[in-house]
Formats: C-alpha cells, sequence, structure tokens
C-alpha cells in the first residue's frame, strides 16, 4: 500500500525509518472479510499504535523514464500503424497456472485461470466490433507457452510475455485502455494506475484479493467456476469501459 521516503499528511503516504531487529510476524485472519491490504494496515496500526484514520487507501508503484522509454520502444517496434490503435492488455495465467505440476499434468488449465478458447474468442470478438483494437500479452517465462498458444489464433497480437519487470508493467498501463486478468500480480500492479480494468475471479474471493481501492472503472466478474464467466459478459462491459464519444466508435452495450 502507499509507501514513499518521505511522510506526507495530504497524500497519506508513510515511512517506517527504523525497526528495533524483531521478528514481525503476520498471519491472514480468514474470518475477517476485508481486502488483504487493509488487513495488513490494521496489522501495522496495531502493531505500532499508528493512527491510520487519515491514509488515504491505494497501491503506488513508481515506473522511472528508463521504463516508459523501454515500453514506448516496444510498441513502435510492434505496431505497424499506431495511429488510433486502442490497447488492451491481457494477462492469460495466474500464480498456479504458472506451477511445474499444473503445466504437465493440466496445461492452461486452472481453477483461477479463465479458459484459454474463452481469452481467444473474447479478443476476436473485440476486434471484429473495433479492428483499431490491438491485444497486448502480459506474463512471467512460465506463460509463454500459454501466450504462443494465443498468438496462433489472434495473430497480430504483441506478446510481452517474460519481457517486463515489475516497473516496466506498471509503464506499460499508462499505455493501455484496457487491462483484463485473472486473480493474479498484475492485476494490482494495474491498480495502482487509473486504467480500465476487468477482473475475472473463480476459486479465489474478489473481497480479499480484488482489485484495490474498488472503482467505478474496475469491474469485477465473479462465478464460483470462473469458466461459467461468459465471453459475452465480458465483451459487454470492456465494450462499456471502452466507450468515449469523442474517441472512440465503440456503442454501449446491454450486460
Amino acid at each position: 500500500v502507499g509507501c514513499n521516503s518521505n511522510y506526507n499528511n495530504s497524500s497519506g503516504l508513510f515511512f517506517i525509518q527504523k525497526i528495533q531487529a524483531e521478528h514481525i510476524q503476520y498471519i491472514s485472519d480468514k474470518t475477517i472479510k476485508k481486502h488483504t491490504a487493509e488487513k495488513l494496515l490494521l496489522f501495522f496500526s496495531k502493531k505500532f499504535n499508528y493512527d491510520i484514520t487519515p491514509f488515504k487507501r491505494h497501491y503506488d508503484l513508481y515506473p522511472q523514464k528508463k521504463h516508459f522509454e523501454k515500453i514506448k520502444t516496444l510498441l513502435k517496434d510492434n505496431i505497424v500503424n499506431p495511429k488510433g490503435k486502442i490497447l488492451i492488455g491481457i494477462h492469460l495465467g495466474c500464480h498456479g497456472l504458472t506451477k511445474k505440476r499444473t503445466r504437465i499434468l493440466k496445461p492452461f488449465s486452472h481453477p483461477k485461470a479463465w479458459s484459454l478458447k474463452k481469452f481467444v474468442n473474447m479478443a476476436k470478438k473485440l476486434k471484429k466490433h473495433n479492428s483499431n483494437i490491438q491485444v497486448i500479452l502480459t506474463g512471467t517465462r512460465a506463460e509463454e507457452k500459454i501466450g504462443k498458444q494465443f498468438c496462433k489464433k489472434c495473430s497480430d497480437t504483441i506478446n510481452l510475455i517474460d519481457q517486463l519487470n515489475i516497473l516496466d508493467l506498471a509503464a506499460l498501463m499508462h499505455s493501455l485502455e484496457l487491462f483484463i486478468s485473472n486473480d493474479t500480480g498484475p492485476l494490482h500492479i494495474a491498480s495502482a494506475s487509473n486504467i480500465n480494468i476487468i477482473a475475472l475471479f473463480g476459486k479465489s474471493d474478489p473481497i480479499t484479493t480484488g482489485p484495490y481501492q474498488p472503482a467505478n472503472n474496475r469491474i469485477v466478474i465473479h462465478k464460483p467456476k470462473i469458466n461459467d464467466i461468459s465471453v459475452q459478459e465480458v465483451f459487454n462491459i470492456a465494450c462499456n469501459l471502452l466507450y468515449t464519444p469523442t474517441k472512440y466508435p465503440f456503442k454501449r452495450t446491454s450486460s
């Protein structure tokens, strides 16, 4: 949650200058139905007798000029005609999907990950609706195979899997109009910016690990079985989030 090297009352940022050598253990209480970030703040508040009432709840990441320059170069090298492009980021995987056992026994399948087929169909549907859409994939090295499978079906995809560190990814968010993701790390990196977000949840609980903080442009779709989420649902929400009369020729769709 928001951190900086200086304390600032107006922004609610804080910095712990020094903590005496002490092992501090945090154990999440699953009976408390709050976001994990809120539970960590409460833990901090009680442990250090710190008043968090005026604290501005948000995530902070600080990509530097070199990170923005890297993204600028990657996009320039991969987009043939950038004018008018609508860049949409997609994260196909999740932490569980990257584990070796899962990759061997059930490749591209996990209770926390929307199916590859649905991601492909959704991307195709969006591009058919507006040909200016350009999909950008994010992910780790362990997600390279699923990314290649996606690119076989959507050949004009910009595949940045295993090319970005955390701050590169944070810089990328400033170039995207929408980020669609399962419950995984990049979803929370996206939450540090003002980007439109569609978060797909199945097995996990969005109350504790959803986008933080909630906002009108951060939409969570949660069903007990993640693949019960339909392509049409995601498509409708994407169109509604992307709708800007003066910018894009999108039409709002009924949910």
